[in-house]
């Protein structure tokens, strides 16, 4: 290889190590600016959609990556399986959040009349104009007097 190609061979590997560096460090700013109450607004609509029986406005709340894998019966039957004793809870807690790009995890815990907590990790996506869940998972349900850690005021 002639002195000249080696050299532009060289350049052009520091200049391509140089902006995966500059574009991973934009993707972690965007990722920072994402405010978990936009988050946590997403999931009480989805919620109070299931709650409402609104089957119709928590399917329109999905991701379309979920309207795209599940007919509007499966995703209907897979709802009032997994979500139905949200209805009675007394409350709902928010967890940790993780968000990488424009993807997000929620913990979520479920908290009934008898204190008994149902931890749920929700998935969402950022399509654009906003936020959709893209995926849940219900967890095994904790003993009764098993407790969140913090401080509770």
């Amino acid at each position: 290889m002639k002195f000249f190609g080696k050299i532009g061979f060289l350049v052009f590997t520091v200049s391509a190590c140089l902006s995966a560096l500059f574009f991973e460090r934009q993707l972690d700013r965007r990722a920072s600016r994402v405010k978990p109450v936009e988050l946590y607004a997403t999931i009480n609509g989805h919620l109070n959609a299931v709650r409402r029986d609104d089957i119709h406005a928590a399917y329109r709340q999905s991701a379309a990556s979920v309207r795209e894998n599940f007919s509007y019966a499966q995703f209907k039957r897979m709802v009032r399986d997994d979500f139905e004793d949200t209805a009675r809870v007394e409350r709902i807690e928010y967890g940790a959040v993780q968000t990488r790009g424009r993807r997000a995890i929620v913990q979520v815990f479920f908290i009934d009349f008898e204190d008994r907590v149902t931890p749920c990790i929700y998935s969402l996506v950022n399509e654009g104009a906003g936020w959709k869940v893209s995926g849940t998972r219900m967890l095994k349900r904790w003993e009764v007097g098993q407790r969140l850690g913090g401080i509770r005021i």
